[in-house]
């Protein structure tokens, strides 16, 4: 039996392709609270 089952979509970036871009994103200052990067490049 299969407790987890992790589909990747076309359009989500891999962990290999998240760690080249995550330090490209600038980290907030000030202003409302952001929203998790990742989820937000995904769709």
């Amino acid at each position: 039996m299969v407790d987890h089952v992790f589909v990747i979509r076309r359009h989500e970036l891999t962990d290999a392709e998240w760690e080249l871009l995550a330090p490209l994103i600038p980290s907030a200052v000030r202003g409302r609270p952001r929203v998790e990067d990742r989820r937000v490049i995904n769709g």
